[in-house]
């Protein structure tokens, strides 16, 4: 009777002391909770010092240094005043060689831009809406820091195109005034897998229109936009295929196309999967566009860009036409001449022909003198 009654007492006390923990794992719990609002805001009030500290150190600084402002049209650049002079000549070469004849851009305008060279730390030289060239090499080509120049300022151009949603902005989607070089130009066009690339290439101006989606005016190619006639005019069945197979899927009807279109090779399938399934299928997208805009710039000349930008509402088609103020075939046909004038060499040899000729005779006549039958003795 004893042994039964110490039992549940014991049973009791060890209850009590399970209560008596889990209500204290309860408070103490509460009273983090309690402190992590005062723990966010002493975390937020540390942030803010940090940042009015260094704020204040950079102004500091900044009322220590002695900063020159070029302007140039609409170019509003920030240097060390003993960088000016090279500053302004570095400036205005790269201005009136690539831009000064493209008109007025008032994202460039409402831009503040810094240079400077440095061996050590830069400059604390604010910038508002633009961009830097900051350059710690002891000495830079010439060359090398007016191509840097140039990106900067072709940067804060385009930002003209999505200031005012453009319809070319959109179907652009990159920079207008700093496009790849013609030479890589050609290699994207020639290697992209696609039928219209290749009656680009072969004849056809208004082929390289499709293959970007010029005539469209779309800014995004994708499933539920894309009619089953475009598809056909840029891909092979094969060729819609590939893209089905390099693709994942979305869904169980997706995953079931996909299969009828890779494993059974129903064209069909692989159109319904291209058009369900959101994605750019444009042959030629950014890298491209961006050089035919860029054509037509150069080609336009005087006030080109004003144009570009000046309707948004126009498409791509409409506002290259009124920039180059050229017809879109001919535009197409010059932008693609300058394409195939730029085709890279398909293959260069190391030395000439003569020369590998004589480096062989040369081989085997060493190898042949090693030989034994050709020992005298």
């Amino acid at each position: 009777m004893r042994t039964t009654v110490l039992l549940c007492a014991l049973l009791a006390w060890g209850a009590t002391e399970q209560v008596e923990a889990q209500e204290t794992t309860e408070v103490l719990r509460a009273r983090l909770d309690s402190l992590s609002p005062l723990l966010e805001e002493a975390r937020h009030d540390l942030e803010t010092r940090t940042a009015q500290i260094e704020d204040a150190r950079r102004r500091a600084a900044a009322a220590a240094t002695r900063v020159d402002t070029v302007r140039i049209d609409d170019l509003t650049v920030l240097t060390p005043i003993d960088q000016g002079a090279d500053t302004r000549s570095l400036f205005t070469e790269v201005w009136e060689e690539s831009f000064a004849h493209l008109g007025h851009s008032p994202a460039l305008s409402r831009s503040v831009l810094s240079f400077q060279r440095v061996t050590d730390e830069p400059l604390p030289i604010h910038i508002v809406g633009g961009g830097h060239v900051l350059h710690r090499d002891a000495w830079v080509p010439r060359e090398r820091v007016k191509a840097d120049i140039r990106r900067l300022i072709a940067g804060a151009m385009s930002h003209d195109l999505r200031d005012n949603r453009s319809q070319v902005g959109a179907w652009l989607r990159g920079n207008a005034l700093d496009p790849m070089s013609w030479r890589e130009a050609y290699r994207q066009v020639a290697t992209t897998y696609a039928i219209v690339t290749r009656a680009c290439l072969a004849a056809d101006a208004s082929a390289c229109g499709s293959a970007m989606a010029l005539q469209t005016g779309f800014d995004r190619i994708d499933g539920p936009d894309v009619g089953a006639e475009i598809l056909r005019e840029w891909y092979t069945p094969q060729e819609r295929r590939a893209l089905v197979a390099q693709r994942g899927w979305f869904g169980r009807q997706a995953m079931d196309l996909r299969g009828r279109c890779v494993a059974q090779h129903e064209t069909e399938a692989c159109d319904e999967y291209l058009l369900t399934v959101g994605y750019d299928w444009t042959p030629l997208a950014t890298d491209i566009r961006e050089t035919v805009v860029a054509h037509a710039l150069d080609v336009g000349g005087e006030g080109a860009w004003g144009r570009l930008v000046e309707y948004p509402d126009m498409t791509p088609a409409e506002a290259l036409e009124y920039a180059s103020a050229q017809p879109l075939d001919v535009l197409l046909e010059g932008w693609r001449a300058e394409l195939l004038a730029h085709r890279p060499e398909a293959f260069e040899p190391l030395v000439p022909s003569s020369g590998r000729a004589f480096l062989w005779t040369l081989l085997f006549a060493a190898l042949a003198m090693r030989s034994t039958r050709w020992r005298l003795g």
